[in-house]
């Protein structure tokens, strides 16, 4: 991992002032402190700083500098044609105009021009190796941490639009973070800062999709792909990869062996849960090293302590939910444990761009016959994603989360997109591109996260293709024969359907026709959207609820503006069986209440 800092034209930021501040942030990663470097411009408008994990990354190299530029990287940036070390700086700067324009994996690079004061960064597709932007007047203040600049800029204001899509979708939508004033930048391509401006030149998006995307079959596909892993892992160790009773998990399996890679499989579960007993019987079949950890090998592990380290160092955007993400193999009480070597875990996340279908009842109702044709219908009908804990918002946050799906919707209907293919996309770059981000964070202290699905490759491949051949997996049926026989043959918990694109009408119908009918009867997982409740979340919630209830006693708190005081009231006063019903809700105006209130903002570390 590699913090850094940038502040173009902002003469009250000094190089040193962001040095000071990413020492602090890179304490909770595990960061060495002797890595840490500065840089002022000749003019000094340009300042910037960085630190990053020392020795144990080896054979990584996050930065490279010369007497007039500087040339760093976040996450794993991988040629995809194995012909360059994407994870060396000094090998990206001596690329950065020609092949470092076609990086895949999931990264942020940057390079500075001290002479002429400008900077050039680049993101992976999705933007899930995230850089924050906050302009001041004519200047900007650039860091891969929310909290950096929280912390150098004493920003408290909530964002009113992440706020309410946080708690609403479960991510803060549209580049938002949690702080106004604070936005993400686009994944998908290059920004220019100079002169106090940014100019973006994206390659990757939905517009870029429908004027570029380049025409590639399945076996193109298998080939691309597995090169694109071997590039990613051929020189890195440990490499672990997550195997469930999931199909995207067994497909990002397949690559890693397609690809020769030594890897352990690991799975996240109790000994009985399904995961475990489907990810253990996959690495049996295949003679690979396993292990399982669940959260009876925890023993006295210090949740609320993990929950901490969540919210501060996933900016308050990764729900207390996801804590349980925090049991690692390499660290499995869940702290900041230093690691001999920075390693890679492989993950699946992403797979469901082309495959995603049968389990998302937006997409489904895309694939009615008739219904996916009536564009009010489908705006509705994704306007609904957000429906689940509604009621939790007031009605100003709801017409600002509303007014936010309805853009993104109207926005792909004028790049030319069909109206029953919003939801697909809605889940790809939103659901995706923003929530996902946080699982990088969450893995930082011990390893680079990489998945070969959040892609340019493989996202172009899918979307490229009708609703109705993503609706049958036909993407994950092509790619996982290819790849590896054995694994597709290999039995499944749920067995994958025919990739007949001709019976996706019928099974949409069939699929929208019963979540209607769970309506109707008011049944209250359906009614509400609501996952199914994991029994551990639901005990923590229920012997913290002193530490919940706290986190609501400010009555002045500016985030009463957009969450119902008496909705929340009402839950933390109720019986524990609704309050488990609406489980997802509380946890997440939870965790914004903690990231405000709990985790407020320092005083600005800036020098006197």
């Amino acid at each position: 991992m590699h913090l850094f800092a940038i502040a173009t034209d902002i003469p009250s930021v000094r190089a040193e002032d962001l040095r000071r501040a990413l020492l602090v942030e890179g304490q909770g990663f595990g960061l060495d402190p002797e890595t840490a470097w500065l840089a002022t411009s000749p003019a000094g408008a340009l300042a910037a700083a960085g630190v990053h994990h020392g020795a144990q990354a080896a054979p990584r190299r996050y930065l490279a500098r010369d007497a007039e530029t500087i040339t760093l990287l976040d996450g794993l940036p991988v040629d995809p044609s194995g012909a360059h070390r994407g994870h060396d700086a000094a090998a990206l700067a001596g690329g950065w105009s020609t092949w470092a324009g076609d990086l895949e994996g999931q990264f942020c690079a940057a390079r500075l021009d001290l002479a002429r004061e400008r900077v050039e960064l680049q993101l992976d597709a999705f933007g899930l190796v995230p850089v924050f932007v906050a302009r001041r007047r004519n200047g900007a203040l650039i860091s891969n941490s929310v909290g950096v600049i929280r912390g150098l800029l004493g920003l408290q204001t909530p964002d009113p639009l992440g706020v309410a899509s946080m708690i609403g979708l479960g991510w803060a939508t549209a580049r938002t973070t949690l702080l106004d004033g604070l936005v993400a930048l686009a994944g998908g391509g290059r920004h220019e800062v100079h002169g106090g401006r940014i100019t973006s030149r994206l390659r990757f998006g939905p517009r870029e999709i429908r004027r570029e995307a380049p025409d590639v079959g399945p076996v193109e596909l298998a080939h691309g792909m597995t090169e694109m892993t071997a590039s990613a892992l051929g020189d890195l160790a440990p490499v672990h990869c997550a195997v469930t009773a999931g199909r995207d998990s067994r497909m990002a399996l397949a690559l890693v062996r397609a690809a020769d890679i030594d890897v352990s499989c690991y799975t996240i579960g109790d000994p009985a849960d399904d995961d475990v007993l489907w990810g253990h019987a996959l690495a049996r079949r295949f003679g690979l090293p396993y292990e399982s950890l669940g959260l009876s090998d925890c023993g006295e592990m210090d949740w609320t302590s993990v929950a901490e380290r969540l919210v501060r160092q996933t900016d308050g955007m990764s729900d207390l939910r996801q804590m349980i993400d925090y049991l690692q193999p390499r660290d499995p009480r869940g702290g900041a444990a230093q690691v001999a070597g920075i390693g890679v875990k492989v993950s699946g996340v992403g797979g469901e761009i082309g495959r995603n279908g049968p389990y998302d009842n937006t997409i489904a109702a895309a694939n009615v016959p008739v219904l996916g044709t009536m564009t009010a219908v489908q705006r509705r009908v994704l306007g609904m994603k957000a429906s689940a804990c509604r009621d939790l918002l007031t009605p100003a946050a709801r017409s600002l989360l509303d007014a936010s799906i309805g853009a993104f919707f109207d926005d792909r209907l004028a790049e030319g997109w069909r109206a029953n293919e919003v939801a697909d996309l809605f889940f790809a770059f939103e659901r995706i591109g923003c929530h996902a981000a946080t699982a990088f964070r969450r893995t930082a202290a011990w390893d680079d996260l990489f998945t070969p699905f959040c892609s340019r490759l493989y996202a172009e491949y899918c979307l490229r293709m009708s609703p109705a051949e993503r609706y049958v997996e036909l993407p994950f049926h092509q790619l996982l024969e290819r790849v590896s026989p054995e694994l597709y043959r290999h039995p499944y918990e749920d067995p994958p359907a025919s990739a007949n694109p001709h019976l996706a009408s019928w099974r949409a119908t069939r699929k929208t026709a019963g979540y209607v009918l769970a309506r109707l009867r008011h049944s209250s997982q359906s009614s509400r959207g609501e996952e199914s409740k994991p029994p551990f979340m639901a005990g923590w919630l229920e012997q913290n609820m002193p530490l919940i209830s706290g986190l609501f006693d400010h009555a002045d708190s500016p985030l009463w503006e957009l969450v119902s005081r008496e909705r929340v009231q009402s839950l933390l006063v109720a019986e524990p069986a609704e309050r488990v019903n609406r489980l997802d809700g509380l946890l997440r105006v939870a965790t914004v209440f903690w990231y405000f209130h709990r985790a407020p903002c320092p005083e600005p570390a800036l020098s006197r």
